[in-house]
């Protein structure tokens, strides 16, 4: 079997292998990105730009970070989760939803059935009402995708933030009226909800 190393040239290997239906070859790279986890990269490959697209990747970098679980890995989780929620990762949907439901005890199946079935005619029930094997798709040139990307960042490496959003393109808030000087769950990009509330 042929074993890849680079975790990086990994991930363009699985995309071009799933492309081409080369099982064989995406093993390998599969096995590479293994091989190459550690406590000091975890958190970086599971919120990365590649995970997300592939089930399996998830699944085995979730279970890598749930196996070996620190005090440090939860700090730096607490780190990550603040450039998710100011949009800085958009993409991580699935990461997230799936990382936290394992946490609680949840089997991979189950998680996974939970997030098909979240958001119903939300941003991500198109791809998400049939879980796809592989990719994940959202189609960066969208408007959605946009409006997402422009939302809260983080600037240069510190704490502060600042928000970019164009009021002119921003819909009303909740509460009905056209003043959008502070934000509002209505005019947030997306919302997180899970198939089952909060005890």
């Amino acid at each position: 079997m042929w074993v890849l190393e680079s975790h990086s040239f990994c991930g363009c290997i699985i995309d071009s292998s799933v492309k081409a239906d080369i099982p064989r070859l995406k093993a390998a790279a599969k096995e590479g990105i293994r091989r190459g986890l550690s406590k000091s990269n975890i958190i970086t490959e599971l919120f990365s730009s590649f995970t997300y697209k592939y089930h399996e990747i998830i699944e085995m970098e979730v279970d890598f970070f749930l196996k070996d679980f620190t005090p440090q890995l939860a700090q730096e989780l607490d780190e990550a989760l603040q450039f998710v929620v100011v949009g800085e990762k958009p993409h991580c949907y699935r990461v997230l939803t799936f990382l936290m439901r394992r946490q609680r005890g949840e089997s991979s199946e189950s998680a996974w059935k939970a997030i098909a079935n979240s958001e119903p005619g939300g941003l991500f029930s198109l791809s998400l009402r049939s879980p796809p094997k592989f990719a994940f798709n959202l189609n960066s040139g969208s408007d959605t995708s946009r409006q997402i990307a422009s939302s809260s960042r983080v600037v240069g490496g510190n704490t502060s933030t600042r928000l970019r959003a164009n009021k002119a393109k921003r819909p009303p808030n909740a509460s009905g009226t056209g003043n959008n000087d502070s934000p509002s769950l209505g005019s947030a990009p997306f919302t997180f909800r899970f198939g089952s509330p909060m005890k």
